[in-house]
């Protein structure tokens, strides 16, 4: 299976298409409603002091937007076939639950997908002929998706109803990834996925403590894969992905990890005339929850204060979010989870603030 540093940063891309697609950097225009500019305006009753007044000269507010993060989080895991993605892979025909979280994207709203946090899944077909791609079926039933052969390299596959890609990049015991779905009728959806060889309960120590890490752009792997939308201040959402390293601090006798997001980079889908900016750092605390099938982490994130040169891309500091993660492999070797962001004031008059969703991986 592909394992290598462009499949994450490929991961990257399939949202980036599927936002371009959708029209998330598509623009607007105000309606300016100066009424000097009327031919009534150039009369001689136009030079009195009413007519000079504010409210003559006054720009319409852009219309709201709609943007919010989805509604949960979630991770998943499997086992019974394969020990790990690199020296043996699950079997062909393996059926992979993928969670994770997912939004309905236009030009005007983000908003939450209506599919479950465990609502896609993936059968494992195989390498693709011809290249060292893995191969799925992806079904994902509250879309009535199902579409065959499935490359995991962001090669759109023709659906009833639309097209879908993916992409998957894999650590050893991990799988992170993406989604997307284009309607023929307009809009679509990103969806961002976790699964992986589970780490049993009886798998993850008690005591002691662990530091993981995950870098898109290093042999380690891993890393920080997200999108955002924020206002475009013309009554449209502008849309982009989100990369970067993440770090992790696990305490297995306290039942906590804390950790961040660093060095985070924001790119704006294309046709939106940006360029990539840097992006807040995110930091997170959460608790542990140990059972038989595994241990889950689950806390909050924050954003601290966004880079001089964000733009409008960055979020507020003190924004906050959900996390939620797994440990994977035999024990507890890697750990991947999903989160979401939002800033609730953010952006500008007339829209309700910026979100932001993705995927960690780290070892």
């Amino acid at each position: 299976m592909e394992t290598s540093r462009k499949a994450l940063r490929l991961t990257a891309s399939v949202c980036l298409f599927a936002l371009t697609a959708c029209g998330g950097g598509s623009g607007g225009a105000s309606i300016n409603t100066n009424a000097s500019n009327s031919p009534s305006s150039n009369s001689s009753s136009s030079n009195s002091s009413s007519s000079n007044s504010a409210s003559s000269n006054t720009t319409t507010p852009p219309a709201a937007v709609t943007i919010q993060p989805p509604n949960g989080v979630g991770t998943a895991g499997f086992g019974g076939s394969g020990s790990n993605f690199t020296t043996n892979p699950p079997a062909v025909g393996t059926t992979i639950t993928l969670g994770g979280n997912s939004v309905k994207l236009s030009s005007t709203s983000m908003v939450d997908s209506g599919v479950p946090s465990n609502g896609v899944t993936a059968v494992y077909r195989g390498i693709a002929s011809g290249t060292s791609v893995g191969q799925f079926d992806l079904s994902i039933p509250s879309l009535s998706i199902n579409a065959s052969n499935l490359r995991a390299d962001g090669t759109p596959v023709t659906v009833s109803g639309g097209q879908v890609s993916a992409t998957f990049a894999t650590m050893t015991y991990t799988l992170i990834g993406a989604w997307a779905y284009l309607p023929t009728g307009g809009g679509g959806y990103i969806g961002q996925v976790v699964t992986g060889y589970a780490t049993a309960g009886s798998g993850v120590p008690t005591t002691g403590t662990a530091s993981y890490s995950g870098n898109p752009n290093t042999a380690l792997g891993g890393g920080v894969i997200g999108a955002y939308a924020v206002p475009s201040g013309s009554g449209t959402v502008t849309a982009g992905t989100l990369a970067g390293n993440v770090s992790l601090n696990a305490n297995f006798a306290a039942n906590t990890a804390t950790g961040s997001f660093t060095n985070m980079i924001a790119t704006p889908a294309p046709g939106t005339g940006g360029s990539a900016t840097p992006w807040n750092d995110i930091s997170f605390s959460t608790t542990f929850a140990r059972n038989a099938g595994g241990v889950t982490m689950d806390g909050t994130v924050t954003a601290a204060a966004p880079p001089a040169n964000a733009g409008t891309a960055g979020f507020a500091a003190g924004s906050t979010g959900s996390i939620t993660g797994l440990f994977y492999g035999p024990t507890a070797q890697e750990v991947g989870g999903n989160w979401t962001l939002r800033d609730p004031a953010g952006g500008t008059a007339g829209t309700n603030g910026k979100a932001a969703f993705g995927i960690f991986g780290a070892k």
